[in-house]
């Protein structure tokens, strides 16, 4: 228990001298350490526990992997380490999200970029039919938003309940991005009928 304590503290303050002392001591390195290094976003002891065979793909309890928790961080340099050394940018945690979801959701601009040029799927859906647009309109991440609508974001898809982006937005009251979503005229055809056009 002292050294999982130690080696689990050392990731977090990103201490690379304890731990590999602590791997050469015996240490797992398949613990989630990776996890917490990439929420730290600390690339050097990431390197040091991928060299010392940490698996890049392993899942926590919610099913988050390390590129996960580097994207819901925005840690690019995190994200793009991980991803050269296979890191599968497709896989989804137990609610069915995507790396790009929470890097979508938690607003960071350069790791939605980073992901999708790495081929993370814009339209990709969760368990209830929701994509990575949905999540950013939710929180209101209107820069975001813009990113996913020219990298090919659906905005006018629909999850299990019948809701679209733009009604995320409404619904949480993210007036940018619910006129970034009516300058699109696509979003006519949302299901309301015609908007005016001095809403637009």
């Amino acid at each position: 228990m002292e050294n999982k304590v130690n080696i689990h503290s050392a990731c977090a303050s990103g201490n690379s001298d304890n731990i590999v002392s602590l791997i050469n001591n015996g240490a797992d390195v398949n613990k989630e350490l990776l996890h917490i290094a990439c929420e730290k976003g600390h690339e050097n002891i990431v390197k040091l526990l991928i060299q010392h065979q940490a698996k890049v793909d392993e899942k926590n309890k919610f099913g988050w992997t390390p590129l996960h928790c580097a994207s819901r961080n925005g840690h690019e340099n995190v994200i793009a380490l991980l991803i050269k050394r296979n890191a599968d940018v497709h896989i989804k945690d137990n609610v069915r999200q995507t790396a790009l979801h929470m890097a979508s959701q938690w607003g960071h601009d350069s790791a939605v970029k980073l992901l999708m040029h790495f081929g993370a799927h814009v339209n990709e859906t969760d368990n209830k039919g929701v994509t990575p647009l949905h999540v950013a309109s939710a929180s209101g991440h209107d820069h975001v938003v813009d990113i996913l609508l020219q990298h090919g974001g659906e905005v006018n898809v629909k999850d299990s309940f019948g809701w679209s982006p733009l009604h995320f937005a409404c619904e949480n009251g993210n007036d940018k991005v619910v006129l970034k979503s009516c300058k699109n005229r696509d979003i006519i055809k949302d299901g309301f009928g015609p908007i005016k056009e001095n809403y637009i």
